[in-house]
């Protein structure tokens, strides 16, 4: 049974589809593209798909008792997307000396245009699974539009995709602790929203970016690994401060409420021994 719980061909599709069609599309026979492909899109394209079934599993009006067994299956596609990238690191390790292996052009701009269909159409799919309106919100829009117009105002042609690149991280940065400051002032419905679509928008704009940039060749310095990495960073902060278990804090609250109804129940014991009193 334990293993079964690592099994999940609707994930394991999702995630590999977009990912098989840029290999497939924009590997040009070479086996180090390919594996730098797998290396640099297996989390992103996982964290994506996750966040996307994270908004539906939290839209959705389940069985409570369903809740972890929910998680657990959306949380297969960042399990799944680190497996690929991992793989092609050591991959893309082996082939690093090869000289029979590397692209002697890039590809065509329509092959490029076909990995793109294959990801949004990836990424539609599992929008339109559930209620594709919980996917919009303004103000999550707006911060996304204000760092990317910012980025390529400020930019010049050389340092273009670097910065869009990072002003895509800010902006989701930037969502999630603004979700976090309306959660907690109150509006948990607004706050959500705002930091997990925040995420969805950044995180599809930079596969896209890190495809167009791919297909251009190894000069567009956006330095996959590391920008990875922190997208994995940002996803933590976000899942560890809206799902996490019980914190401090609920922890007090719960103890306050309970000396609250301790209280309260005192306070009826002795009403109910004064109307004793009264009776006799």
């Amino acid at each position: 049974m334990f293993p079964n719980i690592f099994i999940n061909a609707t994930a394991g599709a999702v995630l590999a589809t977009p990912i098989v069609l840029a290999i497939a599309l924009l590997g040009e026979g070479s086996w180090k593209r390919r594996a730098t492909l797998c290396r640099d899109l297996g989390i992103p394209v996982g964290i994506l798909f996750s966040l996307i079934g994270m908004v539906q599993m939290m839209a959705a009006e389940a069985d409570m008792g369903m809740l972890y067994v929910a998680t657990a299956v959306m949380l297969l596609t960042i399990f799944y997307g680190g497996v690929v990238s991992a793989i092609g690191f050591f991959f893309e390790s082996l082939f690093a000396d090869s000289h029979h292996n590397e692209p002697v052009r890039s590809p065509p701009i329509t092959q490029l245009a076909l990995a793109l269909v294959g990801l949004f159409a990836c990424v539609a799919y599992v929008v339109f699974f559930g209620s594709p309106l919980i996917f919009l919100d303004g103000a999550a829009v707006a911060v996304w539009m204000l760092f990317l117009i910012a980025a390529l105002l400020v930019s010049s042609r050389e340092s273009r995709a670097t910065n869009v690149a990072r002003a895509l991280l800010f902006a989701s940065m930037v969502s999630v602790v603004a979700g976090l400051i309306v959660f907690f002032a109150g509006d948990q419905v607004a706050g959500l929203s705002l930091a997990i679509n925040g995420l969805i928008y950044g995180l599809m704009s930079y596969v896209t970016l890190y495809l167009i940039c791919f297909q251009r060749g190894p000069g567009e310095p956006i330095n996959a690994p590391l920008t990875n990495w922190h997208w994995m960073e940002v996803t933590g902060f976000y899942i560890f401060m809206f799902l996490a278990p019980d914190t401090i804090l609920d922890n007090l609250q719960d103890a306050a409420i309970a000396d609250r109804f301790e209280a309260m129940e005192q306070k009826v014991q002795d009403l109910e021994r004064e109307l004793d009193n009264i009776d006799r």
